[in-house]
């Protein structure tokens, strides 16, 4: 099972590159990626994922305008070449590693696109994602987050939107390991104590100056599995803010929140406060692949 990949010094394991150093069908590989224009009223996301365990690859794309979100999805066969990443009529192009990246849609049922990425700051390495269940790990994952600018433009049912990178910004990751996916495994015996969902919050900023990701994943009684909140420069230093407190805003009678209140600490222990709104909230579950 020998690519491309393997003529490089790339190996972590006496393996080729498309066995994944676990045999977890969960093993996944893939990126995601959000831009808007800043208005409130259109948002942006898109991904594609290799899931070698499981033998496919997929991508979408979705675009939410006021109360219309429209989306796109493509899966095949996974195949070797990892440096050509592609799914049917979308592919994304690495122009400059860590920096700079095309994604291309070709037409597909009413939808196309040709934005190209260029992070405002360095991307920043997350803490490690760890979640267990039982004695079983269900989430162990590295992840990179970076914000950044687009440019391009976007067709959607024979309407073209202009992709100004002085307007559209947004934010990418890449993130690998394992974490569930695909069809639902038989559950065996119950957990005890039961798993009770988790809550997990994800703020990526960008300023003049400086670009924040902060990323948190608590238990319902609030413990914290993961802690990071990060502060990167224009001149490439890397800050973290603390344990930083947040307060959500939920629109009344819902769970749909508008926006939150996030007090941090810098290295000096000067208090970071951010005041936080939401514009326009996008149920990536629908039409997020």
């Amino acid at each position: 099972m020998l690519g491309p990949m393997d003529e490089y010094p790339v190996h972590q394991v006496p393996q080729p590159i498309a066995w994944p150093g676990s045999s977890d069908r969960n093993f996944y590989d893939r990126s995601y990626f959000n831009a808007h224009d800043r208005s409130g009223d259109i948002f942006v996301i898109s991904g594609i994922g290799y899931y070698p365990n499981l033998g496919v690859k997929d991508a979408f794309l979705l675009v939410r305008r006021g109360d219309v979100q429209t989306a796109v999805h493509v899966s095949g066969a996974i195949d070797q070449d990892r440096l050509n990443q592609h799914v049917g009529n979308y592919r994304v192009e690495v122009i400059e590693p860590l920096h700079k990246l095309r994604i291309v849609l070709d037409e597909t049922e009413g939808i196309a696109a040709d934005l190209t990425w260029e992070g405002l700051f360095d991307v920043v390495q997350e803490q490690p994602h760890i979640m267990r269940r039982g004695n079983r790990v269900t989430l162990d994952a590295q992840r990179f987050a970076q914000v950044g600018a687009w440019s391009g433009h976007l067709v959607i049912d024979g309407q073209e939107i202009a992709v100004d990178p002085t307007r559209w910004i947004g934010t990418r990751d890449r993130s690998w390991g394992i974490r569930p996916i695909g069809e639902a495994e038989p559950a065996g015996r119950p957990d005890d104590p039961p798993f009770e969902g988790m809550w997990w919050l994800y703020v990526p900023m960008a300023f003049d100056d400086f670009g924040i990701v902060l990323i948190i994943q608590e238990d319902p009684q609030g413990f914290r599995s993961l802690n990071d909140c990060t502060r990167i420069w224009k001149d490439g230093r890397v800050e973290q803010l603390g344990w930083p407190r947040v307060k959500i805003h939920y629109r009344s009678g819902t769970r749909i929140p508008t926006g939150a209140s996030i007090d941090a600490t810098a290295f000096d222990g000067s208090p970071v406060y951010f005041d936080v709104e939401s514009k326009l909230p996008v149920p990536i579950h629908v039409g997020g692949g």
